[in-house]
């Protein structure tokens, strides 16, 4: 199993928001692209208010 592939209690909007951040950047990180939102296979590109196939609902703790 991946060191990164395992299961976290949410607590918060700040942990599911952090997280999402994070995942954005990862391909910016890895160099495969050079902003968030260039990577076709991700969120960023909605959060961007960019076209994209994928359709992303994101669910926040009331």
């Amino acid at each position: 199993m991946a060191r990164w592939l395992h299961a976290e209690f949410v607590y918060s909007n700040f942990f599911i928001k952090e997280n999402i951040n994070n995942i954005h950047k990862k391909p910016v990180k890895e160099k495969a692209v050079v902003n968030e939102e260039d990577y076709y296979f991700s969120s960023g590109r909605n959060h961007a208010g960019l076209e994209n196939d994928q359709e992303v609902v994101v669910l926040f703790m009331e």
